[in-house]
């Protein structure tokens, strides 16, 4: 118990106290660290900055936890949460609301009610599209990929630059490998075909039931 409560507070302190009382011989450190003028022992925690956004942000997320796995190019615009809650707020000071709970609820719902009337003119003009493409003869615009859709035509791509790879590879002998590419190489001539008449996303723009 006496080792604890010794060892206890700063360690320079504690070493010079035992370099006097004889217990460890000094140390050529000791002798710098005497001349060195000693920095205040840091107690409190930081305090953490908060933004006004970030209480509407923590809530988008915790209704809407499926939104934290959307990729997003950091270059091209806000996370949908941010936008949420930047729309929210807006709400709020347009209609001179207070931050209380029935407020931010209200202006939440109006923001909500928004997102889903835009959502919905969208659906029927990409509709509205397709069917006049149909009619037309061409090709209409692609249906909107889920994010599933979206990691399989990713992990297709990385897949068949790997096959790509493997095949220079092979054809320049710096690789030595039994396994026959007959069938590797088929499969990434094909997709290489369908890379090239921008057919990538045609393979999932039809659902599940498309066959490749």
């Amino acid at each position: 118990m006496g080792k604890a409560t010794f060892m206890k507070g700063k360690m320079l302190a504690k070493a010079l106290q035992a370099v006097e009382a004889g217990w460890i011989p000094e140390q050529v450190w000791m002798k710098a660290a005497r001349r060195m003028q000693e920095e205040p022992l840091v107690t409190k925690k930081t305090k953490k900055e908060r933004q006004p956004e970030d209480a509407f942000i923590e809530s988008f997320l915790t209704r809407h936890p499926e939104s934290e796995f959307i990729a997003l190019d950091v270059t091209s615009s806000d996370h949908p949460a941010s936008l949420f809650a930047s729309r929210q707020m807006e709400v709020m000071k347009a209609f001179g609301l207070k931050r209380n709970p029935w407020h931010k609820r209200l202006a939440r719902e109006i923001v909500e009610a928004e997102l889903t009337l835009q959502e919905r003119l969208r659906d029927q003009c990409l509709s509205e599209e397709r069917i006049k493409a149909f009619q037309e003869g061409r090709r209409g615009p692609p249906v909107k990929k889920t994010a599933l859709q979206k990691a399989h035509e990713e992990a297709l791509r990385h897949h068949l630059a790997g096959m790509k790879k493997m095949k220079r590879q092979y054809e320049a002998g710096s690789v030595d490998c039994t396994v026959p590419f007959k069938d590797a190489f088929a499969e990434a001539k094909r997709w290489d075909e369908r890379d090239q008449g921008g057919m990538w996303s045609d393979a999932f723009s039809q659902g599940p039931g498309r066959r490749i």
